[in-house]
C-alpha cells in the first residue's frame, strides 16, 4: 500500500526487463489501482504473451496473428471479441460491451455459455446473434477468415475506459424477469 515505493520499484523492474509480461501486468496492475488508465492498457496486453494466458485461453493460437495491436479501427471492421478467462473477468469486460456494439455494429462476441442468455438481454437490441459460445470461431480457421481483427475482452479498456469519467455509473446486465 505504499504506493510511492511501489511505483519505484515497477518503474525500475520494467526498465530492467521491458518485455517481461509478467512485469508489464503487474506493472499494469498498479497504474489501474493509480487510476492511470492510459498507461495502464498500453502494458496490459502484455498478458496476452503470458503461458499462464494460453493455457486458459486454448484458441490463442489460432488468433495470434489477428490480434488487435491499437490500430485505428472503423465502424466497417469485422471484430470478433473473445472472452477472458473467468465469468467474473467476463462479467467485468461485458461493462464496455454497449458501447462496443454502438461504436462497431460489425461485432460478434464469444462468450461463456452461461452468460450468453444475459448478455443477449442486456446488448442485443437488434434481436440479431451477437453472442456465441467460447471457441465457436475462434476454434475454427475457417470461420476467423470472416474477421478483421480479434480482441480479447480486456484489451477493449484501451478503447473505452481512459479515465475515470469513461466508467459509467449504471446498471448495465438485466435480469430475466422470469
Amino acid at each position: 500500500n505504499d504506493e510511492e515505493e511501489a511505483e519505484k520499484y515497477y518503474a525500475k523492474s520494467y526498465s530492467m526487463s521491458p518485455d517481461d509480461e509478467i512485469i508489464q501486468k503487474a506493472y499494469s496492475f498498479h497504474l489501474l489501482k493509480q487510476q492511470k488508465y492510459r498507461e495502464a492498457w498500453l502494458l496490459f496486453d502484455g498478458r496476452l504473451k503470458n503461458k499462464e494466458f494460453s493455457y486458459k485461453n486454448s484458441n490463442v493460437d489460432n488468433v495470434k496473428n489477428m490480434l488487435w495491436k491499437g490500430r485505428n479501427l472503423s465502424k466497417n471492421d469485422k471484430i470478433l471479441v473473445i472472452k477472458e478467462q473467468g465469468v467474473g473477468d467476463e462479467i467485468l469486460y461485458g461493462s464496455m460491451y454497449a458501447d462496443l456494439l454502438k461504436k462497431y455494429p460489425q461485432t460478434l462476441i464469444e462468450a461463456d455459455k452461461r452468460l450468453i442468455s444475459i448478455f443477449d438481454r442486456s446488448f442485443n437490441l437488434n434481436k440479431k446473434n451477437i453472442f456465441f459460445p467460447y471457441g465457436y470461431f475462434s476454434n475454427n480457421k475457417k470461420k476467423l477468415q470472416d474477421f478483421d481483427v480479434v480482441i480479447y475482452a480486456g484489451s477493449l479498456g484501451k478503447i473505452f475506459r481512459n479515465s475515470l469519467n469513461d466508467f459509467p455509473n449504471l446498471n448495465y446486465l438485466h435480469a430475466d424477469p422470469k
